[in-house]
């Protein structure tokens, strides 16, 4: 192309204020997704109707498919476009609205680059080598993490707002001004944390902020939130905030709370990160809760200016978020009271559950295998040859045995058979006990615990996993009757295994989410 790249920079800029002009005055409608004008052969520009814009160039010869985002906020993508009443395969560049000024000398070089109406890929790849590195995120007023923190206090005080009103809460939620809880009054204490992986893990920034020794009732609540292209964004969580402060009448003190935790009106443009707000963790804090002991700051050497450190929460003992009564029990009056009249997974059970629990291992050995039931020939003994040496056998079978517990965990609990084909034809326990060189049903039980505790960790199987050794005719068999956890339980591969109708299988990490979600949703 024989025009300068300036000048058709010049008219790229002009094209975009006239289509800018174009949108404003509502020329761009619901059944046009996108408004286009020419640039040159082959070049169109455009913009749509959320305010991106669009560099779409015609493809010369070629059938690779490409969709990738470039950077947060710019994408590429092929497509087939109407060109002068030809369907054409072109490359649609998308920028959001912030990027127009960072996008327009790229699309000037892309084409004057162009020959006879058309880009190849490989000009293509090479011009978005060369400009990725203008490409960088501009830094958001307020870090992803502060943003994550502000999220996690609005999404708890909406979910307490509900029970005690909004009013209430809002005027006791002390996040932004720096106190040592974010959410309190005289009677009880809430620190919130956000968390972006499963399991849950949240940075405790100040040993008093978990004492228990306070006068109140204290609760850790861990929020999930994690970047997601499809959530929303920043500023819109702070509307919807905005909106539940407007209806409570107290809009003013929203805004003030929310002026001192950082957010500008003014910085709204500024914000490109998406989130989705997950499930809840509810944690008391009591005497017993496992967390560093706030006793020992008097023994800290004055060396020692701060200690902060990572808590697991799958590791102390927490409340359903799902239950109403839970979030209501955090206004409590008094400091939590002993563990044994706290909710047990025995509330989250079924009636399907219960009867698989209850029912007799003779009878479920001939029953199908469900949502609720499984049976395993062994535990450790091959009873196939599976041509590999005897100890790697017995590690795989007892991974089986794991998953299958992790998975009815994850689910709505039931009954493992171990001991018993898929036929229903009992095996026993003789096999297991020889190949383990076990000497009796208590080492066995000895032994299956410890693989379920080092393969899930304690909580879970002290809580939920009840061993027996009925006999189904002569032949005793091994029972785990597993009752369903309060908490999502990974394995220590970090692996997440579901119960399913009659079958148990690893989730991704996009299906866990979406699954938690529903599973122990607040």
């Amino acid at each position: 192309m024989s025009e300068s790249v300036d000048a058709i920079l010049k008219r790229v800029h002009l094209i975009w204020d006239e289509l800018e002009s174009m949108k404003d005055s509502g020329s761009l409608s619901e059944s046009s997704q996108v408004l286009q004008l020419p640039v040159s052969e082959g070049a169109f520009l455009g913009i749509d109707l959320r305010h991106r814009f669009h560099l779409i160039l015609v493809l010369s010869g070629s059938e690779e498919s490409i969709s990738r985002r470039l950077t947060t906020g710019i994408s590429i993508t092929t497509q087939e476009y109407q060109v002068e009443g030809a369907l054409m395969t072109t490359v649609d560049v998308i920028s959001g609205k912030r990027w127009r000024f960072a996008i327009e000398p790229f699309a000037a070089e892309a084409i004057h680059s162009m020959s006879n109406g058309t880009i190849d890929l490989t000009s293509l790849r090479r011009l978005v080598e060369e400009h990725r590195a203008l490409w960088a995120v501009p830094k958001e007023p307020l870090s992803p993490t502060q943003q994550r923190g502000i999220i996690a206090e609005l999404h708890t005080i909406e979910r307490m707002g509900r029970l005690t009103g909004f009013a209430r809460i809002i005027s006791n939620w002390t996040g932004p001004e720096r106190q040592l809880h974010d959410i309190g009054d005289d009677a009880f204490a809430v620190e919130v944390k956000s968390y972006h992986d499963e399991p849950p893990r949240v940075r405790i920034n100040h040993v008093e902020q978990l004492d228990h020794r306070m006068d109140k009732r204290l609760t850790l609540i861990g929020v999930h939130i994690v970047s997601n292209e499809e959530g929303r964004s920043f500023p819109e969580l702070i509307d919807r905030a905005l909106e539940i402060s407007e209806d409570a009448g107290c809009r003013p003190v929203m805004e003030e709370k929310l002026t001192q935790a950082g957010w500008r009106e003014e910085d709204r443009e500024e914000y490109e990160s998406r989130y989705a707000v997950g499930r809840s963790v509810i944690c008391p804090i009591r005497p017993e809760t496992p967390v560093f002991p706030a006793h020992l700051k008097d023994r800290i050497p004055s060396s020692v200016s701060s200690i902060s450190y990572l808590l697991h929460l799958n590791d102390i003992k927490q409340l359903p978020s799902n239950a109403e009564d839970s979030w209501a029990s955090l206004m409590g009056e008094g400091p939590w009271p002993p563990l044994e009249e706290n909710p047990t997974p025995d509330d989250l059970m079924t009636v399907a559950c219960r009867e698989a629990h209850s029912t007799d291992a003779a009878k479920l050995s001939v029953s199908p295998e469900s949502l609720h039931l499984e049976k395993k020939s062994s535990a450790w003994h091959p009873h196939e040859d599976r041509g590999i040496p005897l100890a790697q056998a017995m590690k795989i079978l007892q991974g089986v045995i794991v998953k299958s517990v992790n998975g009815l965990l994850n689910a709505e609990g039931g009954t493992l058979l171990i001991g018993v084909a898929d036929d229903g034809e009992p095996l026993g326990l003789s096999p297991d006990l020889e190949s383990r060189g076990l000497a009796n049903q208590d080492e066995y039980e000895l032994r299956i615990v410890r693989a379920l505790t080092e393969g899930l960790g304690r909580p879970p199987v002290a809580e939920c996993v009840r061993v027996s050794f009925p006999e189904i005719g002569s032949l005793p068999i091994c029972r785990l009757d597993i009752k369903p956890s309060m908490y999502p339980v990974f394995t220590k591969e970090e692996r997440f295994y579901v119960r399913n109708s009659n079958g148990t299988e690893p989730m991704k990490p996009s299906e866990m989410y979406t699954y938690c979600m529903d599973h122990w949703r607040t």
